[in-house]
């Protein structure tokens, strides 16, 4: 969970193996800047504690957005013997 300038709250969604940028991620919801909230703001931000905050599914309205590469993943068989 980020907040921009604005004060608007954003969820990014990024593939496991990338590491977050967030000029990018700025750049990418028109805001100057963007940083993440703290661990202690999530709870009365969100309803979730903190390691408990999915962007499925959100008590509230956040603006979320998904990279695509995060979107076109290819499955693998996680059995295990």
């Amino acid at each position: 969970m980020t907040a921009g300038k604005s004060k608007q709250h954003y969820v990014f969604v990024i593939p496991v193996n990338k590491e977050f940028d967030l000029k990018k991620a700025a750049k990418s919801v028109n805001e100057k800047a963007i940083e993440m909230i703290r661990a202690k703001e999530l709870l009365p931000l969100t309803g979730y504690i903190y390691g408990g905050c999915s962007p499925a599914g959100m008590k509230k309205v956040v603006k979320t957005v998904i990279v695509e590469k995060a979107i076109r993943f290819e499955l693998c068989d996680l059995t295990v013997d």
